[in-house]
């Protein structure tokens, strides 16, 4: 989601959503996704922008003991047959601590969402 959110912001339906809820301080990121985020800047400008988005949001503490509930998940699922990359399971083990509901477009956490293991944001009209 966030690679759209920079890369095509002016076409994305729901960014008026997205940018509602940053206004709001209702928005978690995870420092790994940062992570990536700066990896695929196109620009030193993107860069900043990105560090900026960083130091505005909420960012869970990655302790040991989300870590291993990244680990557990990724474990469970594979014996399931679905394998998912490891910052996919983190990011379903901070939404599974804080409580919170995943907003992705990735198609990857489908079998997540349809088995109720962590809850899919969905963006209502502000």
């Amino acid at each position: 989601m966030w690679v759209d959110f920079f890369r095509r912001s002016a076409r994305s339906p729901w960014r008026p959503r997205l940018v509602e809820l940053l206004e709001q301080g209702a928005v978690v990121i995870v420092d790994p996704v940062v992570a990536e985020l700066l990896y695929g800047a196109r620009s030193e400008r993107e860069q900043t922008v990105i560090r900026q988005l960083a130091e505005s949001v909420r960012r869970p503490e990655l302790d040991l003991e989300v870590w291993l509930a990244a680990g557990g998940l990724g474990h469970e699922w594979r014996a399931r047959g679905v394998t998912l990359a490891l910052v996919d399971c983190l990011l379903a083990a901070v939404a599974l601590r804080e409580s919170i509901a995943l907003w992705t477009l990735d198609d990857d956490f489908a079998p997540l969402f349809a088995a109720g293991t962590i809850a899919r944001f969905e963006p209502a009209e502000p």
